[in-house]
């Protein structure tokens, strides 16, 4: 028996890891492109690929001799610079009249390219979306390729050569994944919807950017009844959801809780209900060796992960997790099990195909049809779909970020889950101001997509707030049995009751209130046309995005001597939208915590000298709190 077995609750590592192995495992953390593993001999070795991340930090490596397996296509280049070009002067500009309930809301809705949006959300949002969500525009396959590029639709000529085709498709892609993933929370996943024309391409591209280890499954959603005669050799029924982690050892999706277990594949039973057995040992996990180390059995046996069929495989809990949930551990056949007990639900399938839950195409056009008579805009996905994908994630109080928004199918969805479980998440959507034809708003005044899409989350909010005496529906994932009920007429706001309240209409018992509301910005990369917005919430957001400081805290005003007072983020950025004067620094000072930035508007002192000694008089009085111009 090795000196460090684990015998009964105790549990540590094998062997301490070795510094450079650490290292490695630390640069998987942030290029998970770059590293790999190498099995020789039944042992398992990371390995770095030293010129992908020379690339990565911009850095030209000498040219490789040999071959590699990766996806290669025309500015492939070109597209990882654009990705890492900085953001530059931008504009950012606040529409107050668009926007509802601005000093609360923490939803967000961004016009203009999703490129550009993501550079500036990458300061103050790396690693805090938990949920994104893609539906890129899929490539036709026509000679004449659409695809956006700061704010123009830029159309590029193909050649006959299928890798042009598929090229400029591919670029835009890669440079948005590339900025998508840094966002992502440590247990975040990215949904991609895609069909069958450039699913390989995406396929390869998100192994390359997300790492081949963190793919967790191809869903295929089945988005039409019945077909057409003139669909050529095939009817295409289908389309295709890939869904990655961050980092699929610290990712768990939640039940299906529309879907019934079948009690048959449950054979075993204790005093806590019916079980099954699964094996403690996984060879699909990345390697660790952290997670590789030896348990002792009650009777003294010695188990460690076993080589399946030739990889290592690793324990799927830590060393402290078996010390202390040992008892939940079967010892049977020479392997190490864990208990998994009948639930209410069933772990997601892959093949989402039930029309009442998953919904199709046309309930998607139905669900627009409900808040503007006409389907305004061609194949929008059902909310159904986005309610069940959102369910799947653990939690209710997390990001939900589109970067290709249509018409706001998701903003919508993100809303009838609250309104259906109590959950407080919000939203993050980008979608370019695109043309709509004359007859697709014969009904509305919108005359572009990102028009359509603000029109339909208003909509879709409103609907909610006075029908939300009923359940929302939201496609059968692990949603309790609450009912929302309005408290208020005509309020933008609602709150959730728990079961038995919620038949008693007690307004004494509300919960909380959902969020409703929205901010509204356009983005533009590059100085403004004529000159920076003049209005005080563009000069406050510019000045916030330029800090890189996040964008949905709550926002309180207040009146000071010589103006407006902005006070964000709980004390984060106090802002003075009119002429400073020494006592908004005695009122600062008197608080318990300073302001980590004071904002003020250059224009409003008349002289530079009355600025300077205002400026000093701040560093002494502030030393903590940095003073800002706008």
């Amino acid at each position: 028996m090795h000196a460090d077995s684990i015998r009964g609750p105790v549990a540590t590592p094998a062997t301490k890891t070795p510094v450079p192995t650490r290292n490695i495992m630390r640069l998987a953390q942030l290029f998970p492109d770059c590293v790999g593993t190498s099995h020789l001999a039944g042992a398992s070795t990371l390995t770095v690929d030293v010129p992908r991340l020379l690339a990565h930090l911009g850095v030209d490596p000498e040219p490789e001799t040999g071959e590699r397996f990766e996806l290669q296509w025309p500015g492939k280049a070109q597209a990882q610079l654009q990705a890492q070009a900085p953001l530059g002067a931008f504009t950012l500009q606040c529409h107050q009249e668009q926007s509802h309930d601005l000093a609360e809301t923490g939803n967000l809705f961004f016009e203009g390219d999703n490129l550009t949006v993501l550079k500036l959300l990458q300061p103050s949002y790396q690693g805090a979306i938990k949920l994104i969500y893609l539906d890129p525009p899929y490539n036709t396959g026509s000679q004449e390729l659409v695809y956006h590029d700061k704010f123009r639709a830029r159309k590029v000529r193909l050649s006959q050569d299928s890798s042009h085709v598929h090229a400029p498709w591919c670029s835009m892609i890669y440079e948005r994944l590339l900025l998508a993933r840094q966002l992502l929370s440590a247990d975040g996943v990215i949904f991609a919807s895609i069909d069958e024309r450039e699913y390989a391409n995406l396929r390869q591209i998100m192994d390359e950017v997300l790492g081949a280890s963190n793919f967790v499954s191809t869903m295929v959603w089945k988005k039409k009844q019945g077909g057409s005669n003139d669909a050529g050799l095939v009817v295409t029924d289908h389309e295709y959801i890939l869904v990655y982690a961050k980092d699929i050892t610290k990712v768990a999706l939640g039940l299906d809780f529309g879907a019934t277990p079948d009690v048959r594949d449950y054979n075993f039973s204790d005093e806590h209900g019916r079980y099954n057995l699964i094996t403690l040992d996984k060879s699909s996990l990345r390697y660790s060796p952290a997670q590789i180390f030896d348990i002792v059995g009650p009777d003294g046996t010695v188990y460690r992960p076993r080589i399946i069929k030739g990889r290592q495989s690793c324990w799927r809990w830590s060393a402290e997790h078996v010390a202390q949930a040992y008892d939940q551990l079967v010892f049977k056949d020479g392997k190490v099990y864990t208990k998994n007990y009948l639930k209410s639900g069933e772990k997601p399938r892959s093949l989402l195909i039930d029309s009442e839950r998953f919904g199709r195409t046309s309930r998607g056009k139905a669900d627009l049809q409900e808040l503007f008579t006409n389907c305004p805009f061609s194949y929008p996905k059902p909310v159904r779909l986005l309610s069940y994908l959102i369910g799947l994630v653990q939690g209710m109080d997390f990001t939900v970020l589109d970067l290709f928004a249509g018409s706001a199918t998701t903003a919508q969805a993100v809303m009838e889950c609250n309104a259906h479980d109590g959950g407080s998440r919000h939203f993050i959507m980008v979608q370019l101001p695109e043309p709509l034809a004359a007859a697709q708003h014969d009904n509305h005044s919108c005359a572009t997509l990102s028009e359509l899409a603000l029109e339909r989350i208003r909509r879709a909010a409103s609907k909610i707030s006075q029908n939300c005496t009923k359940t929302v529906r939201g496609g059968g994932t692990q949603f309790g049995a609450q009912q929302a009920v309005v408290c208020a007429e005509n309020s933008p706001y609602y709150d959730l009751l728990p079961p038995a309240a919620a038949s008693d209409h007690a307004p004494t018992t509300h919960q909380k209130s959902a969020d409703l509301g929205l901010r509204v910005f356009s983005l533009h990369q590059g100085p403004a046309e004529n000159s920076a917005p003049s209005d005080p919430e563009s000069l406050f957001f510019s000045a916030l995005g330029r800090l890189g400081l996040p964008l949905h805290l709550k926002l309180q005003r207040s009146e000071c001597a010589g103006g407006e007072l902005l006070d964000y983020g709980s004390g984060l950025v106090v802002a003075c939208l009119g002429q400073p004067h020494d006592s908004l620094l005695a009122e600062l000072v008197s608080r318990s915590t300073a302001p980590q930035y004071l904002l003020v508007r250059a224009a409003d002192w008349s002289r530079a000298a009355e600025r300077r000694d205002y400026q000093e008089l701040c560093a002494v009085l502030l030393p903590a709190t940095q003073l800002v111009l706008l």
